[in-house]
């Protein structure tokens, strides 16, 4: 039972996570109003490439960061929903990208992957 509870919230954050999350539930409710998911993903990028990349591989490979598009702040943690959590706690409604430090993927159902970028 745990397992397919964990599965099925792994799937919502893959395909809700650029949308605007309820802190208290973690519900999606709507697509972000600012910014469509081509441009989350764009800036997220950008941010992760030109500021955080360098950093976060030497300390933290494997591990999730979340980025708000707008501050560029982020959340680092092994778990991308409780990083997720912990990035809307700060800033509600934040348009935020995830990505796997060291890796071209957040998740992936079939299981990890040696392949690094």
């Amino acid at each position: 039972y745990l397992f397919h509870k964990r599965l099925a919230a792994l799937f919502d954050f893959l395909v809700y996570s650029h949308s605007v999350y309820s802190a208290d539930e973690g519900i999606p409710f709507m697509p972000h109003p600012r910014f469509s998911n081509a441009e989350i993903a764009r800036r997220g990028e950008d941010i992760y490439a030109t500021r955080l990349r360098a950093d976060l591989e030497k300390q933290y490979s494997g591990q999730v960061v979340i980025i708000d598009i707008e501050t560029g702040s982020y959340e680092i943690g092994h778990d991308s929903l409780a990083a997720n959590t912990r990035a809307l706690a700060k800033h509600p409604g934040a348009a935020l990208y995830g990505i796997r430090v060291g890796f071209p993927f957040v998740e992936s159902i079939s299981g990890p992957r040696s392949t690094k970028q």
